[in-house]
C-alpha cells in the first residue's frame, strides 16, 4: 500500500511538472516570436527636391511695312520741300509823284502816286486830297503784307488796291480792298499789314488831319 501511494506521489508530480514545463511554454512562444523576429529598420522616403526653372521669353520685333507714297499724292511735307523758297517782291506801280513816303521791309514800297490814288471828296468823312496838304504824311512804321502761304504753295500772283484812311493821329482807319486780282486770294494778307502802319499824320493849315489815299500793291514770286 505504501508503495502504490508513492508511485501515484511520483507520478503526480511528474504531471505536475510537465503541466507547468509546458504552461511555460505556450505561455513564452509569443515572446520567442518577438525576438526571433528580426528588427526592420524604417526607411524615410527620399524627398527629391524639384527646382523651377523660368525662360526668358525671346524678344519679339514686329515690323510693319509702310505704304509707299504714290506720284499722285506725294507728302505734303516732302513736297514743300522740293519748291523753292522764293523772296517775297511786292512791287507798287512807279510813282509819277512821290509825297515822301520811305520804303517798307523787303522790296516793297509804300508811295503816293497821282496814278494809283484816287480821292474821295465829301462823301465819307472830311478827309483831306493829298494836293491839297501842306505836309504829306510820313511813315512811322511800315510793314509789308505777307505772301499767303496758300498763294505761295500754288503758285499764284495777284494784284490789290487799298483804300484807306490817315487819322490826324497817325493811325490807318476805314482800310478796305477796291479792287483784287485774283479776288480773295490776297485780300487779308494787306488788310492785316495796314492795321499796323503808323504814320505822321498830313498837315493842312498847322493842324494835323485826315488823308484819304489809294494803294496799288503787287504780289510776284521770282
Amino acid at each position: 500500500m505504501a508503495v502504490q501511494l508513492n508511485n501515484l506521489s511520483v507520478n503526480l508530480r511528474f504531471m505536475l511538472v510537465s503541466f507547468i514545463l509546458t504552461l511555460g511554454i505556450f505561455v513564452s512562444l509569443p515572446f520567442i516570436d518577438i525576438i526571433s523576429e528580426p528588427k526592420q529598420e524604417t526607411i524615410a522616403p527620399h524627398v527629391i527636391d524639384t527646382l523651377e526653372i523660368s525662360l526668358p521669353m525671346p524678344e519679339q520685333t514686329f515690323e510693319y511695312e509702310k505704304p509707299p507714297l504714290t506720284q499722285t499724292e506725294p507728302h505734303r511735307k516732302e513736297l514743300l520741300e522740293q519748291l523753292p523758297v522764293a523772296e517775297q517782291n511786292f512791287r507798287p506801280v512807279a510813282p509819277a509823284f512821290s509825297a515822301g513816303f520811305g520804303t517798307l521791309a523787303g522790296d516793297f514800297q509804300l508811295q503816293f502816286s497821282a496814278n494809283d490814288f484816287s480821292f474821295s471828296l465829301g462823301a465819307l468823312d472830311d478827309a483831306f486830297d493829298l494836293f491839297d496838304l501842306d505836309e504829306a504824311p510820313v511813315p512811322l512804321l511800315q510793314i509789308a503784307p505777307a505772301y499767303p502761304p496758300g498763294a505761295r504753295y500754288s503758285r499764284k500772283e495777284g494784284n490789290v488796291k487799298l483804300e484807306f484812311v490817315i487819322s490826324s493821329e497817325g493811325l490807318v482807319e476805314n482800310a478796305m480792298i477796291t479792287e483784287s486780282v485774283p479776288e480773295g486770294v490776297f485780300d487779308n494778307s494787306v488788310l492785316a499789314a495796314s492795321r499796323s502802319w503808323r504814320f505822321k499824320p498830313g498837315i493842312k493849315d498847322g493842324k494835323p488831319v485826315k488823308t484819304r489815299v489809294h494803294q496799288s500793291f503787287r504780289f510776284r514770286l521770282d
